[in-house]
């Protein structure tokens, strides 16, 4: 799915793949086989900004045709509210699930918003605006690679710790994904490249209280997961270099 989507054109028209793809690239990126349940997931996540680049003004791709043409039975997923656009794709009967998302753009604007160059509409999500700045390339090791739009890893790490506690009190084994997801890129940027999380971190403090307080508890809840790298990560961000 991700090569057909890839050829087509969704990474070239500024697509980004988040989630647990994403964590899979990012793991390529820095070296690292990362293991367990934290790969686990059969949801393919494209983020895109409501406009494309003005150096690309005429990149596009056609999702539902893309995924149409797989011939794997993928069939657009009804919106609760029936006079909205759908903005995921799954095939009837299995867990294969393909969402495209977008950054919320102010506290009421909720509603799918029409991705005209993918053919398709995308659903708002806060705090997706952070993730998605300053993606970096990547590849899905497969036969011959694809080549791929993915988030920074220093960012993927800490919007790891934001959604976390936005998670609701059901979604226990989603957060606890979300952390060892965390976890595990944190890890490896401190022990080795600490001034991403530095950078990521000046970005998150210059978006105000509310972001820095959400981080903040994210990194005390990966102590939870892993009492050294929690902590380690509490006081970089407490006393950043």
């Amino acid at each position: 799915m991700l090569k057909a989507l890839a050829e087509a054109g969704v990474f070239h028209a500024d697509g980004v793949l988040i989630g647990t793809h994403a964590f899979v690239v990012i793991g390529n990126l820095l070296g690292v086989k990362w293991t367990g349940a934290s790969l686990t997931t059969q949801d393919i996540d494209i983020a895109a900004e409501p406009t494309v680049s003005v150096a690309l003004p005429d990149a596009g791709a056609d999702v539902p045709g893309v995924l149409e043409g797989l011939e794997m039975g993928f069939l657009p997923v009804p919106h609760l509210d029936a006079r909205k656009p759908s903005t995921s794709f799954k095939v009837r009967g299995r867990g294969l699930r393909v969402d495209l998302l977008t950054p919320l753009l102010g506290r009421r604007a909720s509603s799918p918003l029409t991705l005209q160059r993918f053919n398709a509409a995308a659903q708002p999500l806060p705090f997706l605006d952070f993730l998605m700045e300053r993606p970096v390339r990547g590849v899905i090791v497969d036969d011959g690679g694809v080549l791929v739009h993915v988030p920074d890893p220093a960012r993927f790490g800490l919007h790891k710790l934001i959604v976390s506690g936005e998670r609701e009190a059901t979604s226990h084994m989603k957060r606890e994904k979300d952390l060892r997801q965390a976890v595990q890129v944190l890890s490896v940027l401190l022990e080795e490249r600490p001034g991403d999380i530095g950078v990521a971190w000046d970005d998150i403090v210059r978006r105000g209280k509310g972001w820095t307080q959400r981080v903040m508890a994210g990194a005390s809840s990966l102590k939870m997961i892993d009492p050294e790298i929690g902590g380690r990560l509490s006081a970089a961000l407490a006393h950043p270099v």
